[in-house]
């Protein structure tokens, strides 16, 4: 009667976890996509008897069992041969929670949220790959670009925002071009030239007139990357653009009718910027309706396998090393502080040097990505950065705030990327600054 209870229970604690919560194993290597949901225990193994079959020379008959357990995943191994492996670590039983890797012989596997069946990776637009994660941050995106409603692309350094950009334009239908800018690289005094357009003899050296980038873009899509650097002026002149639909060009008495699809990208929250006064209000009323916030790679590190594996074979013609699955639960197990490019150039520097061995292992890794991860690589999503984070407040305060400056100096002043730099947060950066009794504003000045 007591175990029956008991099942009762269980049953009832199940059913109420909600779809999106209920955790699932996505194999994403050596076969990306297959989705593990158990609804109760289940065996995994190569046995045609199993619930869940994984083929391959390293997988025993029946390798483990996995059973639901509330908003996590109970494992265990069955007294396998190789092995189950978790985070890295070898483990008899535990609970797998959103986030954790697991490999069983060759297979490896990611815990994520909210998948009830298989998934797929690939080209969600032009040259932009991802899986169903990314899939469904952009769906809301793509539904507004086709009404040619503007929106900002939210994300950190590596994620891919000119990427998505150019997808957001080719799911628009626009006829016009696909037109991007830097706005850090562009210097003020010359930003409303720029964008705008101007007259020849507008001002000095403007010795012949310029369509400007928005009438570039005319019919199309105009990506304003890093905007939040543009002056307060150029913000104004912004702003009457988008309420009016029309450019007036330095020097011209007329006004132009365009039809633009804007995309403003950012590293920074807006909230956070119209905070420190460096963005109008207005302005983010306009534009900042809707913004796609792009997870860091770490953050859908599903997509870390099938990534890796695509910019290899997108290297070369002919064929490449095949990929050892440690390699794999490796690269799954890192915090990629500088996302998708980070991730990117690992794999083309891995096959410059290693393209003639069959297999990939960790030993081809750099010795500096191994030493930075020796007794991190088991560890959760970001906690390398925090492991990095303590060795470095546990130096001299002084020392770390020369550091930070330094940092400051060689990132344009930019908080997040001075911290993403250091190792730490952007949040202790404020912190050691405040420490300090410095401020941006007093910096600024200095470097000006």
């Amino acid at each position: 009667m007591v175990d029956s209870d008991k099942t009762e229970t269980q049953r009832s604690s199940r059913a109420r976890v909600p779809r999106e919560e209920r955790p699932a194993i996505i194999w994403v290597f050596p076969e990306y996509g297959r989705v593990t949901v158990p609804e109760r225990r289940c065996v995994v193994g190569r046995a045609g008897s199993c619930d869940v079959q994984l083929e391959g020379v390293k997988i025993s008959r029946e390798h483990a069992e996995i059973s639901p357990v509330g908003t996590a995943l109970g494992i265990r191994d069955m007294g396998s041969r190789n092995g189950l492996w978790v985070n890295g670590k070898r483990s008899e039983a535990t609970a797998l929670m959103s986030g954790d890797t697991v490999r069983l012989g060759e297979w490896v596997g990611c815990v994520v949220p909210g998948l009830t069946q298989d998934a797929s990776f690939g080209e969600l637009g032009p040259g932009l790959m991802a899986g169903p994660q990314m899939a469904a941050v952009l769906g809301p995106a793509r539904k507004l670009v086709e009404k040619g409603i503007p929106l900002v692309i939210h994300g950190a350094t590596g994620t891919g925002k000119e990427r998505v950009a150019r997808a957001l334009h080719a799911w628009s239908g626009r006829s016009g071009d696909y037109v991007g800018v830097n706005c850090a690289a562009i210097p003020a005094e010359l930003a409303e030239a720029e964008l705008f357009g101007h007259t020849k003899g507008a001002f000095t050296g403007a010795d012949r007139a310029r369509l400007g980038l928005f009438r570039q873009a005319d019919r199309g899509t105009l990506l304003l990357d890093e905007f939040l650097e543009l002056a307060p002026r150029t913000q104004a002149k912004l702003l009457r653009v988008l309420e009016e639909n029309e450019v007036h060009p330095l020097g011209d008495s007329r006004a132009y009718p365009i039809d633009v699809l804007l995309l403003a990208a950012t590293q920074r929250p807006l909230s956070e910027v119209v905070e420190e006064g460096q963005l109008r209000n207005d302005l983010v009323a306009r534009l900042g309706v809707y913004t796609l916030v792009l997870p860091r790679l770490r953050e859908r590190k599903e997509d870390v396998a099938p990534l890796f594996l695509h910019f290899l074979r997108g290297l070369r013609s002919g064929p490449v090393p095949e990929v050892d699955a440690e390699l794999i639960e490796w690269l799954c197990l890192q915090p990629w502080t500088q996302n998708v490019r980070e991730l990117e150039w690992l794999a083309r520097s891995m096959l410059a040097l290693y393209d003639d061995v069959p297999v990939l292992t960790t030993e081809h890794l750099p010795a500096q990505l191994l030493h930075r991860a020796t007794d991190d690589a088991s560890l959760a999503p970001g906690a390398v950065l925090e492991s990095t984070e303590t060795r470095l407040m546990s130096e001299e305060s002084g020392q770390l705030y020369e550091r930070l400056l330094r940092a400051l100096d060689e990132n344009g002043g930019v908080v997040l990327r001075a911290a993403e730099a250091l190792g730490i947060t952007r949040q202790k950066a404020y912190r050691i600054l405040e420490k300090h009794g410095a401020t941006l504003d007093t910096l600024r000045r200095g470097r000006r």
